[in-house]
């Protein structure tokens, strides 16, 4: 992330906020630190043992983290944000030769 896309999110983030009754505030709030939470909580809970886990539950673990940690971006970045890191992640991952063996 860069420097100019943070202050671009606080700007934004303080737009909202200054805008926003108290009640509206709280219910934001809550939900952007729940969506954390809950991110969290699937990566603590998701991890065992490598030798007890299968690469398709590592990935599975991780697809459902990623998705529940964009849905707190989103709400702290907006959608137009987060399509532009996901095309920016895309595009890192087909530009990433593959190893050979």
């Amino acid at each position: 992330m860069t420097q100019a896309e943070i202050e671009s999110i606080a700007r934004e983030m303080r737009a909202r906020c200054l805008h926003a009754s108290w009640s509206d505030l709280v219910i934001f709030w809550r939900g952007v630190m729940g969506n954390l939470e809950s991110a969290y909580r699937t990566l603590v809970h998701g991890t065992a043992p490598p030798h007890h886990v299968s690469s398709e539950d590592l990935g599975n673990t991780g697809r459902m983290a990623r998705d529940k940690l964009a849905v707190a971006l989103r709400q702290l970045a907006g959608d137009r944000q987060i399509a532009r890191w996901d095309a920016e992640a895309e595009g890192a991952i087909q530009s990433t030769p593959l190893e050979q063996s």
